[in-house]
């Protein structure tokens, strides 16, 4: 009876030591029923969970309940924990079953199949690709038809750019709003039209931004021109979704003998305000 009696005081008291509303594992779990990938085979990084516990939850009780321990907290309140190896698909499905995770998952790694310079990819069709370089560099450049121009130095010395054109696709819709402060923006260009939802020359202080220099369309044909197009080149963002917000930050100052051509830091500073 002794025994019983202190082995009734001892739960009580773990339970006064626990949140009744945080269970540490719900009472079905069962870590051998779900199917367990080789590590060895999968795609995710081995021994690894990425886990988002809800706010409050105690997230190193629940791990450790679970024979997980939390190597470091990520971005975005998610937690890395480090788990059994080979046991990651049955963790991910007990954690998951807790009230108190929002979700488990396993750290998946992600990766492109080929590269552009030794397999094959789509390309877009704007006319001048080949000369674009920082985009796909096989080491060549090449004009409209295709034909050899000039050597550009050292392969895949690029950003990867047609890799994620070709695992993306023409169609790609994804949407972005860039700011660009500059010497404006020429909007009738044809890789351009439509991308300007905003601009102000905050140079002269009005709403007349329009590109007396070059740069600034040049820069924006950089960072978004709109690709697949059958014509001039595309940018780093091609489709028509992302949109531009043009700052018209430099203008002649009129000093001197000659005039010339400056972006003041005034302005600059209040397009960035």
């Amino acid at each position: 009876m002794k025994r019983i009696a202190l082995f009734a005081a001892g739960a009580l008291v773990l339970a006064a030591c626990h949140d009744a509303g945080e269970p540490l594992a719900p009472a079905d779990a069962d870590l051998t029923s779900a199917a367990v990938l080789p590590s060895a085979a999968a795609d995710f990084v081995p021994g690894r969970l990425l886990v988002r516990f809800k706010t409050g939850a105690n997230a190193a009780q629940i791990a450790a309940a679970h024979g997980a321990s939390i190597e470091r907290e990520s971005v975005l309140r998610i937690q890395l924990l480090k788990v059994p190896e080979g046991q990651e698909w049955a963790l991910v499905n007990a954690l998951s079953r807790n009230p108190n995770v929002e979700f488990a998952e396993p750290d998946y790694i992600y990766t492109f199949g080929v590269t552009c310079e030794t397999g094959t990819c789509d390309a877009p069709n704007d006319t001048y690709f080949g000369y674009k370089w920082d985009l796909h560099n096989d080491g060549t450049l090449n004009n409209s038809t295709g034909a050899f121009v000039a050597n550009t130095g050292k392969v895949d010395a690029d950003i990867d750019w047609l890799e994620a054109y070709d695992h993306l696709g023409a169609g790609f819709n994804g949407s972005a709003v860039i700011g660009i402060l500059d010497s404006g923006i020429r909007k009738t260009h044809q890789d351009l039209a439509g991308k300007v939802i905003r601009e102000w020359d905050f140079f002269a202080g009005d709403a007349d931004a329009a590109d007396d220099y070059g740069h600034g369309t040049h820069v924006a044909g950089i960072a978004a021109g709109t690709g697949n197009d059958g014509k001039g080149v595309g940018g780093v963002a091609w489709n028509s979704n992302v949109k531009i917000l043009s700052a018209k930050v430099c203008g002649y100052s009129g000093r001197g003998p000659f005039q010339s051509y400056g972006c003041p830091s005034s302005g600059t500073a209040e397009a960035i305000k």
